[in-house]
């Protein structure tokens, strides 16, 4: 998007890399929704995605190994090892939500609060966490 004008990149604070201009976004209506849109579409809306899909999955595993159990006791074996892998695949989500959300957090600050309302030091830290 910042290629057709809405939105734009610019150094970190502490000069390391780039990201979005948020700075730019607390000067303009059209620099915040680029905001709003990038967290929305980039963090919001997978995360939701990822959250149904695993519950979805979880029940699946749950109601096909009470179906199964009937008929056969053997599979209590491959029931468990589904728990663990439905249990890792958690924990990776988890994991992505633990290292991006400080981030989200610590932008959405810079792009609709005061200007330097995130010191640099404190924004360091999320960015390198993700």
């Amino acid at each position: 998007m910042p290629v057709v004008g809405w939105g734009d990149y610019a150094p970190e604070p502490f000069g390391t890399s780039c990201t979005l201009d948020w700075w730019l976004a607390q000067a303009s209506v059209s620099g915040q929704s680029f905001v709003m849109c990038i967290l929305f579409f980039c963090l919001i809306f997978p995360t939701g995605i990822i959250v149904f899909s695993y519950v979805m999955i979880i029940f699946k595993v749950k109601s096909s190994a009470k179906e199964v159990s009937h008929f056969d006791t053997r599979n209590k074996n491959n029931h468990t090892l589904e728990m663990k892998l439905t249990k890792v695949a958690m924990l990776i989500c988890a994991g992505f939500l633990i290292a991006w959300i400080p981030y989200a957090v610590v932008s959405v600050i810079s792009a609709f609060g005061e200007p330097d309302s995130v010191p640099i030091p404190v924004s360091v830290v999320p960015t390198l966490l993700a």
